[in-house]
């Protein structure tokens, strides 16, 4: 760091903060220098440095803004002395990175406090205390407890502080008698430097050397006037070590104006006029030399004229280059491709395991595995009262571990649809935990005949909420319930409360099975290890209180020879009373030695007896004494079956109440781990807890106060904890707390989102009662509008009982008040047939009755209506599933169901593909889907198996096409529904397999022979395969799909669609194809009318496009490939704008719009030429282009003159700027970002967009905004010029941030200069700001040379005129932000910024204000008052700002302090009151109007 920025406090970096002693000492050292060798301290103070030569040494101390200094008095002794700073006024510095106050010191009245005189000799020792001195403060800084009272001076970092500190070392290194100290306290005071003060760090070094100096000369009775000159002197003297400034640098010159600046006091204030006249001259001198600085290096002129110029420029441009011709890909032999067809089916046909037992996440496979795992455990539940059968409880819980990760998947898929019903997934989860739990139950029973008076933990009237669509499902649901029915013993229910489990836990100990043998022998085992814990600490008890007895006995016969010791001492003394010597007296010697062996003796065995007497540790024990505790161990070591129960009981009853609504357990204690850890007596550590935990009361929370050692018993300080004490909680959570909730409502299905709303979900929940068919609240003012007031009737009855749910659902459907095609209707529909219900399970479906009858006899009528109406999908859809359930329970409606799914099926077949419209193909997608859905119920025979089989592959078919997002949330229910099909098609496979596939391949052969595919661990998945003349057929029996050669009959596979060149032309189009070999697809219509395309992906994975036009057949000479735009070296506009198509043959290159289907040629290139075509021949053949190429332009590549003038200035890369010449050899520059073309001739280069201007030949203002090149000058025969300036936030060099896309869109500012004045115009609000940032960020302390003035007063001048009778728009309030981080050199602006803000805010409406991103400089309002340089605000500015009026800037000074005290919300309430018209706006009409008008020049503004 340069010396200079040391001393004064530049505006490019923060105020200084610097309290190093090193650079105290350079400061001085330097300073030192200059006195010995400067000429004017020579010539004109040739004395002072013999004032200086005094000076034995100086000791620096910055953090304390003090210094100790030592004069010699003669070879002997120095003078000691401290010199401090005082005086601080604070200031402010404005820099590039804001403003803020900062302290100086007065340096002419440094603060001088004597010590005396000292041996020279002991300097080095006394420097060397004063660091140990203030070293040691520091450790011991107590800050806020510095009390005069307590002795504590704490650290404070004050010269008095350092000065007392030095007194004291002084007194430690020598005597108070060989040296006088002196006294004398610090003038005003002195003020503490330290960062704890509150207030910034303080500078201190360098003005800490400049006040020793001072200090000196005031020492030796010099005049002040001799300081001043130094000083004056001293610091001009840095005009000669800066920098020199060759060419323009704001900041770099503002330090010179700085220096200047600093010194001017001290110059002004010489008594030497001669001195005066030379430093005042060399600072003229340099003021001087920074005005005519260079602006910037002088550039080249622009050679625009004439014929040679033009010849040259031509002969240094060319053609761009031509493309590579890529090589085209090379096929591979019918075995590779065979190879590679199978690997593309592997990747496509998305097979599903039919046998795993492991779950991969996938939902088609999560669809099987359920389907799979409910058969199972339905089939364990029809077994549950058969005791022959024994399942494995720890299979069947991983079975529904693994079914608890399948309906996860599967809750999901149902919440994103709406044909699946997400409560009939929870119902089986919960239905096959209930079903683990009774197998548990029942291992329980066998393996502990006890078991059997207890009532199981489940209760079985719980099941009557699920909601099950399969009777296999219903019957298990049945079985379950009849087994727990049969169990049930009462009330006493074990793991539902404490009471219960605890009995549990008795009648298990008292038992005679393995384990609880085992648990007797672990809790005697216990007792007897207490027992003996108890005798090893009694023993040595004892033993202590044995010696105790005998000590105490020693003690009291030695504390009687000690009583009798000092009775006989006394007695002699008394005899001797009157002779005052009596300790020379041999008897009374005697006896006091006497006195001092007993108490010797005494206190030995009192100390003996101290450490005997000690309180042994309590003995904490972890289980109760009495014989309750054996029960303890039942929840401590638990077996494998009785762990099993508790933990299946604890998940059935989570998964009833749905798992994120069961309460936390709220635990008591401490859990048996923590318990074990602290107590004693428990040896066994292979514990086996089930989910219910031993909650136990903490061992250090009763304090047993206990006697000494010498009362203790053998019991005493031993604890046993009480067995009411311990109590049971579950881990985790306690679902058997869980009432908080309706368990109907946890079962009921939601609406979809458009429909659901509370009142109609009340109906859904209602509680069924067995007197009356429904008790829902139907209260008309519940009513929706989609329902009339006979439908809300019926809606509200349809939630009935089990023996009448038929009755009220065939009430509602022949009477028609029911929407049957709304979604709530069908979900209402479903809950009422799937639900349980309670008393008889569904009386209604007994074959004695007519229920079923009649409803098969409705939907036939129906049907017979829906078979012409289409529309009425919604209905025939209810009707088949509907039908399906019931046809569980009566082989009659299964026949309804399938005459639906024919229904459909017929739908689907009469709908014409012949439009081929996205609509179309999505209407026969969702009917196939359909279909399949009416058969979920339905039995399989061979004939429904192939038939369910067709539909499933015409709806994967058809989904292909379809962009309809219902139509994919319907294959969520398609994959349900096939997971419930095992199809297994062994009988006539080939044909049937074969006929499959010709459904959507009508090509395919009729004679193909199929071989199924199986997985490699050997499970079956559903998939076969055929090859037939090198093509290979692959087909997936549970997703539907089919492929030809690895992929889809009639799409682009995902690979070519989701590369990045297809994606760049033909978007999200993906056309139908054939295949015409391996990674060989052609479309199979015309697109565009026209043209054909070819899609090859080669051996490198490297994707080929190819277009072939019809009218030419496919004439590979004719054919056109699409190159990728890497590949293309041409400019990026050229490259990113087109697609590229290029006839390797005939060696030709098209460009055309990005898009497939536009064919209009904008430019044509051959090698050696770039044409850009006109309109009118954009649609010609390429023949004719060609032909006529001697019209059009050619597009040239290099840098010219000018484009390398564009780019060296920033204005435009030169890959922006494309370069053509016409057939008259006139060169046109086009900007294409910015919108601006040029025209090169003989006569120089002309704008296109500007009548009459030409581009200047120097490019350069050579007398304004000096530093900043970013600029387009013109000029006109008349003189007249213009600057065009690209728009862009201005950085603080002046420069402009340009963007770097090939599309940005760059605006630019066109400033005219006026004719007389010179200065730069604009027309409008939004260019005068940019203007004002220009003049910022580029402006200094030195006037601009065209304006005379400095850039921060033309930045004034034109936010001036930026006022306006309406609110600035955004684009005008991102520039002003803009202008605001340019201000912080001038004050004046930064108010100005902050005053138009708000005078624009002010005119916006209140409902359109937005967050205000200016504040209110405070500091910025306190510089403008003590500053006394330019620019100012004009008065009424002040009184916006400041909330008064001054007329001038002295009455503005005299009320500084109350104009500084103002801060946000006084000028806040100030304008608020503007606003409410109590005063009147800041410039009337006139007024504005009038500043608008008025030339740059002739504003009023100081200097």
């Amino acid at each position: 760091m340069e010396l200079a920025e040391c001393i004064f406090h530049f505006n490019d970096k923060e105020a200084l903060e610097d309290q190093s002693s090193d650079t105290a000492n350079l400061v001085f050292n330097h300073f030192w220098d200059f006195l010995q060798n400067n000429a004017l301290v020579l010539e004109f103070l040739p004395k002072v440095f013999g004032f200086f030569g005094d000076i034995h040494r100086v000791s620096f101390r910055p953090e304390y803004a003090a210094a100790v200094l030592y004069q010699n008095v003669d070879s002997l002794e120095v003078y000691v002395r401290t010199v401090g700073l005082d005086g601080w006024k604070m200031r402010i510095h404005a820099s590039s990175h804001g403003r803020e106050r900062y302290a100086v010191p007065n340096l002419e009245e440094p603060v001088i406090m004597d010590q005396g005189p000292l041996s020279i000799q002991l300097v080095q020792e006394l420097g060397t205390a004063l660091v140990e001195s203030l070293r040691e403060s520091e450790r011991n800084n107590r800050g806020e407890r510095r009390r005069k009272t307590n002795d504590n001076e704490g650290n404070q970092k004050t010269p008095s502080f350092l000065n007392e500190k030095l007194g004291q070392s002084i007194k430690n290194v020598v005597s108070k008698e060989e040296v006088e100290c002196g006294e004398q306290s610090a003038y005003g005071g002195t003020t503490d430097v330290g960062m704890h003060t509150g207030a910034k760090k303080r500078n201190t070094a360098a003005p800490l050397v400049f006040s020793l100096a001072s200090a000196v000369l005031r020492l030796a009775g010099r005049p002040q006037s001799e300081f001043k000159a130094l000083m004056a002197i001293y610091l001009t003297s840095f005009l000669d070590e800066l920098p020199k400034v060759t060419t323009y640098n704001a900041r770099a010159m503002d330090r010179y104006i700085i220096v200047m600046r600093e010194a001017k006091p001290y110059v002004e204030a010489l008594e030497n006029k001669v001195l005066q006249q030379k430093i005042l001259q060399k600072m003229r001198t340099c003021h001087h030399a920074l005005h005519y600085v260079p602006y910037g290096k002088p550039k080249a002129v622009l050679e625009c004229c004439g014929v040679s110029t033009i010849r040259q420029v031509l002969g240094v441009m060319s053609a761009p280059e031509f493309p590579k011709v890529p090589l085209l890909p090379q096929m591979s032999d019918s075995n590779s491709r065979l190879q590679r067809s199978r690997s593309e089916a592997v990747k496509n046909l998305k097979w599903t395991s039919m046998n795993s037992k492991v779950f991969s996440g996938n939902l088609q496979e999560a669809w099987v595995q359920l389907h799979e795992l409910n058969l199972s455990f339905w089939q364990t539940a029809s077994s549950l009262n058969n005791h022959r059968t024994a399942e494995n409880v720890t299979l069947l819980k991983k079975d529904l571990d693994r079914l608890s990760e399948i309906v996860k998947v599967t809750m999901a898929a149902a919440d994103e649809g709406r044909y699946t019903m997400s409560v009939v997934i929870r119902s089986y989860e919960l239905l096959a935990a209930t079903i683990c739990f009774c197998v548990a139950h029942r291992e329980v029973e066998e393996n502990h005949e006890w078991f059997s008076i207890y009532t199981p933990a489940f209760n079985p009237e719980n099941l009557i909420h699920l909601v099950l669509d399969d009777k296999r499902a219903i019957d298990a649901a049945k079985q379950v319930r009849q087994f727990l029915r049969s169990r049930n013993k009462g009330d006493e229910v074990p793991f539902r409360n404490h009471k219960d489990t605890m009995r549990l836990a008795k009648l298990f100990t008292s038992g005679q099975s393995a384990r609880s043998m085992k648990n007797k022998r672990i809790y005697q085992r216990f007792l007897s290890d207490s027992e003996r814990m108890i005798d090893e600490r009694w023993e040595e008890i004892s033993e202590r209180q044995a010696k105790l007895s005998k000590y105490d006995a020693k003690l009291r016969k030695a504390q009687k020879v000690l009583s009798s010791a000092r009775q006989e001492a006394h007695d002699i003394r008394r005899e001797i009373s009157r002779w005052e010597r009596y300790w020379e007296d041999s008897s009374w010697c005697e006896a006091q030695e006497r006195v001092d062996e007993a108490e010797a003796v005494v206190d030995n065995l009192q100390l003996k007896i101290e450490k005997l007497e000690w309180k042994p540790d309590n003995l904490n024990f972890s289980l109760p004494e009495d014989s309750d505790a054996e029960s303890l161990l039942f929840f401590m070591f638990m077996d494998s079956d009785m762990r099993h129960l508790i933990e299946l009981a604890h998940r059935a009853e989570c998964l009833l109440w749905r798992k994120e609504t069961v309460p936390t357990m709220k635990k008591t204690g401490q859990s048996l781990l923590s318990w074990l850890g602290e107590s004693d007596g428990l040896s066994e550590r292979e514990i086996s807890q089930g989910m219910i935990r031993l909650f136990c009361p903490s061992s250090r929370d009763v304090k047993v106060s206990t006697p000494g050692i010498r009362s203790y018993g053998r019991r005493t300080g031993v604890s046993f904890p009480r067995f009411q004490k311990f109590c049971l909680g579950w881990e985790g959570t306690s679902p058997f707390e869980s009432r908080g909730q309706d368990i109907a409502q946890l079962f009921t299905e939601k609406f979809t989102p458009e429909w659901d709303s509370k009142p109609l979900h009340d109906f859904l929940v209602a509680t069924s009662s067995p007197s009356r068919e429904n008790i829902a609240p139907a209260q008309p003012e519940m009513k929706p509008n989609w329902l009339t007031r006979e439908q809300y009737s019926g809606f509200a009855s349809l939630r009935a009982t089990g023996r009448t749910q038929i009755r009220s659902l065939l009430n509602v459907l022949f009477e028609n008040l029911l929407p049957l095609g709304n979604t709530c209707v069908h979900t209402l529909i479903q809950q009422l047939a799937f639900q349980i219900g309670s008393h008889d399970w569904k009386t209604d479906l007994e074959p004695a009755r007519n229920g079923l009858k009649a409803m098969e006899a409705f939907w036939h009528r129906e049907m017979d209506q829906l078979r012409d109406a289409p529309k009425s999908y919604e209905r025939l859809l209810l009707a088949g599933v509907i039908s399906g359930f019931y046809g569980q329970f009566q082989e009659e409606l299964e026949k309804v169901a399938v005459r639906s799914s024919e229904i459909f099926d017929d739908w689907a077949s009469d709908i014409s593909l012949a439009t081929r419209s996205v609509e179309v193909i999505a209407k026969q997608a969702r009917f196939h889907a359909f279909a399949v859905l009416c058969l979920a119920s339905v039995k399989m025979t061979i004939q429904r198996r192939a038939w369910l089989l067709r539909l499933l592959i015409q709806y994967r078919d058809r989904l292909l096409l379809s962009q309809n997002a219902a139509d994919h949330a319907l294959e969520e229910a398609v994959m349900k529904v096939m997971g419930t099909k095992w199809l297994d098609i062994d009988p006539n496979r080939d044909s049937l397999l074969t006929a499959l596939v010709q459904t959507v391949v009508g090509s395919a052969p009729s004679d193909l022979m199929w071989s199924e595919l199986i997985c490699t661990n050997g499970d079956r998945i559903a998939c076969f395969e055929a090859v037939h003349d090198d093509r290979l057929f692959s087909i997936n029996l549970q997703n539907g799909v089919v492929l030809v050669n690895g992929l889809t009959k009639s799409f682009l596979p995902q690979s070519i669609t989701s590369n990045s060149l297809f994606q760049r032309h033909f978007g999200m189009t993906n056309p139908e194809v054939s295949i015409e070999g391996l990674h060989h697809y052609r479309t199979t219509h015309r697109m565009n009318g026209h043209f054909f395309y070819d899609f090859i992906i080669d051996a490198k994975d490297q994707l080929h496009i190819f277009e072939f036009d019809s009218r030419s057949g496919f004439d590979e000479s004719e054919r056109l490939e699409l190159l990728d735009p890497a590949n293309v070296p041409l400019q990026p506009h050229l490259v990113e704008q087109h697609s590229h198509w290029l006839n390797a043959q005939r060696r030709y290159l098209v460009l055309r719009e990005r898009s497939f289907e536009n064919h209009r040629i904008s430019f044509a290139m051959q090698p050696g030429k770039l044409l850009l075509v006109p309109p009118s021949f954009q649609l010609a053949s390429i023949e004719d282009i060609f032909q006529h190429e001697f019209r059009f332009d050619k597009v040239l590549s290099g840098s010219t003159p000018f484009v390398a003038s564009l780019s060296e200035t920033g204005f435009e890369e030169t890959n922006f700027v494309m370069v053509t010449v016409d057939h008259s050899r006139a060169i046109k520059y086009s900007l294409l970002r910015y919108g601006l073309s040029f025209t090169q001739t003989v006569d120089g280069i002309r704008s296109d967009d500007f009548k009459g201007y030409t581009v200047t030949p120097e490019q350069q203002l050579s007398d304004t905004l000096p530093g900043f090149k970013t600029f387009l000058l013109l000029s006109n025969v008349e003189g007249e010029q213009m600057v065009i300036v690209p728009c862009g936030e201005v950085l603080q060099s002046g420069e402009i941030r340009n963007q770097g896309e090939w599309d940005a869109n760059m605006k630019f500012h066109v400033f005219r200069v006026h004719r007389r004045f010179r200065y730069l115009q604009s027309s409008n609000t939004l260019g005068r700001l940019h203007l004002a940032c220009l003049y910022a960020s580029t402006g200094s302390f030195v006037p601009d040379r065209r304006t005379g003035k400095t850039g921060f007063a033309v930045a004034v001048e034109l936010l001036r005129q930026c006022f306006q009778n309406f609110c600035f728009s955004n684009e005008e309030l991102a520039k002003l932000r803009n202008l605001s981080g340019h201000s912080h050199h001038s004050c004046a602006l930064r108010l100005l910024v902050w005053c138009i803000y708000r005078w624009s805010r002010s005119l916006q409406s209140p409902k359109l204000q937005q967050q205000e991103f200016f504040e209110f400089d405070k500091v910025a309002s306190e510089e403008y008052l003590a500053s006394s340089s330019g620019p100012y605000l004009t008065s009424v500015e002040e009184k916006s700002v400041f909330c008064y009026t001054k007329k001038t800037k002295d009455s503005i000074e005299q009320n500084s302090e109350n104009v500084a005290s103002l801060d946000e919300s006084d000028v806040a309430q100030y304008l608020h009151k503007i606003e409410t018209d109590e005063l009147q706006p800041l410039l009337s009409c006139e007024e504005r109007n009038c500043a608008a008008e008025l030339p740059l020049n002739n504003l009023s503004t100081h200097p």
